[in-house]
């Protein structure tokens, strides 16, 4: 028997339409249940469980057609098939559900009531105070609502009429508390590693639908219902990581990089909290600077709180992602953050070397060293970098070096100009004394001598002195 995930791969190849898609899952069941002994149990078993389990990798359209095909047979093997449903699962089946679907999902829940050795318990819910009718009349309430939006508008508000019929409707405010506390009395509830899977699978579906839907303010309250205060034992937690990170889909990232979006930008951030790695790699293969900017800011968020996981990512051979984890964490102010970025000034790519310094000098100790080094770098925008942040620094010996900077005949003039610039960005007392008898000389004689003479007079021109 093929794995559950292949044997829905293979009957959704082709492109088929999901009502043909479906109709072959049920097919398929039938004919491998014909082709067991009915003596073998264990294999007659298996066959079920495969088949239950590729149903739940089907798309929703190809899921009903399915599910409708099984309740609308007798055949005690198609009965096997619904029998593995828990009552909670079949209640979320009947908003999906058409008119005749609904009538036989209903007809079937009160069949297995009436048997002493189903689930009476779990279905009884179905037939009265029921999450499937609740989810139903919650669906018409919904239309019935969105209809009577429109009637306002060529309906007086005060029509007497409608407001009678708006008073007797459920608030749709209010179904999404309602799911939400119904999603987290499942997961404090349930033990079973197979069905506990479903409800993550369930919760996976509603967060994808909401961002599809572009309620991501929706999707934020149903990622916070799994990861907030669990209600679910820690032995679980595998497997709501791996329904989180099966969440976390290229897609479903792509389709949240919407940088004005508050809403957007708010579920991004959650989403990185407990799926760091995939924002990363989104990062990484992400084109579109302003995309960039926002999943940046999302790990940088990260960071604060939790920045091991990007700290581990130092690594990465593509010095693209390396530069611009250590910009995530750039803000983080902690020993082992600093030393892990310190060691990255020796990294062969100077644009990490670049980005590396600007974090250690931001936070490090002994920064001065840093910038020293730096200005002997064998790459200029290495060099450039540390004088333009040993002008920020506005310091003593910061501005001693670059005095020595630009005496550096060896050095490129337009560096030594711009150590020049860097002295005036915060002078110190040495410092203007260093402009001024740099701006006085007399009998220069070289260009680079008088360039020099010349960037010293126009720093002084900006120093109240």
């Amino acid at each position: 028997m093929d794995h559950p995930e292949s044997l829905a791969a293979d009957l959704a190849a082709g492109g088929l339409p999901a009502e043909q898609v479906g109709r072959a899952l049920v097919e398929g069941y039938q004919s491998a249940l014909r082709a067991i002994d009915p003596d073998d149990t264990d294999g007659r078993e298996a066959v079920v469980q495969a088949f239950v389990e590729a149903f739940f990798h089907l798309e929703p359209a190809a899921q009903n057609a399915a599910f409708t095909e099984f309740l609308d047979s007798d055949d005690l093997a198609d009965r096997a098939f619904l029998d593995q449903f828990a009552g909670h699962e079949l209640a979320a089946m009947a908003p999906r559900l058409d008119a005749k679907g609904l009538t036989l999902l209903l007809d079937y829940a009160k069949v297995a009531t009436d048997q002493a050795d189903e689930r009476p318990s779990e279905l009884i819910s179905i037939l009265s105070d029921t999450d499937a009718i609740m989810s139903a009349r919650r669906l018409a309430a919904s239309k019935i609502h969105e209809r009577m939006a429109g009637m306002q508008s060529t309906t007086a508000s005060s029509d007497e009429a409608v407001q009678a019929l708006r008073a007797q409707l459920p608030d749709p405010s209010t179904y999404l508390q309602v799911s939400i506390d119904g999603f987290r009395s499942l997961l404090s509830l349930e033990r079973r590693p197979d069905r506990f899977e479903r409800i993550l699978r369930a919760w996976g579906a509603a967060v994808t639908a909401d961002v599809e839907a572009g309620h991501f303010d929706r999707a934020t309250v149903w990622f916070g219902a799994l990861t907030e205060e669990p209600s679910f034992p820690g032995t679980l937690q595998p497997a709501v990581a791996e329904a989180i990170a099966g969440a976390a889909t290229r897609d479903l990232i792509e389709a949240s990089l919407d940088a004005r979006n508050p809403d957007a930008r708010a579920f991004l951030e959650r989403v990185a909290r407990h799926a760091t790695i995939p924002i990363i790699d989104a990062l990484a293969e992400q084109e579109d600077a302003s995309r960039r900017r926002v999943l940046l800011e999302a790990l940088t968020n990260v960071a604060r709180h939790n920045p091991s996981v990007i700290v581990s990512r130092l690594g990465d051979d593509r010095w693209y992602v390396v530069r611009n984890l250590v910009a995530a964490l750039r803000h983080v102010d902690q020993p082992a953050v600093i030393s892990a970025i310190r060691r990255l000034l020796k990294h062969s790519e100077p644009r990490v070397r670049v980005e590396a310094l600007r974090a250690v000098v931001r936070h490090g100790d002994d920064t001065l060293t840093a910038l020293r080094d730096a200005l002997a770098d064998d790459d200029g925008r290495v060099r450039e970098a540390a004088i333009s942040l040993l002008g920020d620094m506005g310091e003593s010996d910061g501005h001693h070096a670059l005095m020595e900077a630009s005496e550096e005949r060896s050095r490129p003039l337009g560096e030594r100009v711009r150590t020049i610039g860097a002295l005036a960005i915060h002078p110190t007392p040495e410092a203007v004394a260093y402009l001024q008898q740099t701006a006085q000389r007399r009998f220069v004689l070289s260009s680079s001598g008088r360039q020099l003479r010349v960037a010293a007079r126009n720093a002084l021109r900006g120093i109240d002195v």
